[in-house]
């Protein structure tokens, strides 16, 4: 279990995946993929333990205009996902804890939901929700609809081994990626994948 953040609160990190993940190494390093005090309007799909939500929330949304939504059902029966009771216990701790407070709005329900009401468009999205490919493909789908120009696209787990009917995350991000190339580029690609929005 890792333990990180401010000073008066340290945030839960069971697995520690987020600060060994490659969107962390982006987001810290010397030129990082998103200005820290531009306007960042940031949309998260799949939360986890919110420890990316804390990290996002601290860092990227010091400009008076920028918020950050992030949507996660916490359905204990996600095939792809190692979720249980504490997991969403953890994320609502950890995120009362985060700087901008006031500029987090937690959507608990599945995302095919909240895309058919959401009325935003974002320069990041970072998807991370349900690895079934019905649900990613929809996702991705719908990400690009509200994605704003130059906006990026932050996909994990493509290099999962994770599959149903053999279909896995990468099979499903390549099968996107083709329909979509005329109006994405590749910035990234590893364990886990991003586009720029043309």
């Amino acid at each position: 279990m890792i333990f990180w953040g401010k000073k008066k609160y340290q945030y839960i990190d069971t697995k520690g995946y987020f600060k060994q993940s490659e969107i962390y190494k982006n987001l810290a390093g010397i030129t990082p993929i998103l200005s820290r005090h531009d306007r960042n309007a940031i949309l998260e799909i799949g939360a986890y333990e919110g420890v990316g939500t804390c990290y996002l929330c601290d860092n990227f949304l010091m400009n008076p205009e920028s918020f950050l939504t992030t949507v996660d059902p916490f359905l204990i029966d996600d095939a792809g996902t190692a979720m249980h009771g504490m997991v969403e216990r953890n994320f609502l701790r950890n995120v009362s804890n985060v700087k901008f407070l006031d500029k987090l709005t937690y959507v608990k329900d599945k995302s095919a939901n909240f895309f058919a009401g959401n009325q935003k468009t974002y320069n990041f999205i970072y998807v991370d929700g349900s690895h079934h490919p019905n649900d990613l493909m929809l996702d991705l789908k719908e990400s690009i609809k509200v994605l704003e120009k130059n906006g990026i696209l932050w996909i994990d787990d493509y290099g999962s081994n994770y599959s149903v009917n053999s279909v896995s995350p990468k099979d499903v991000v390549d099968e996107f990626y083709k329909s979509e190339c005329d109006s994405l580029t590749r910035i990234h690609s590893g364990y886990q994948v991003a586009f720029k929005k043309l």
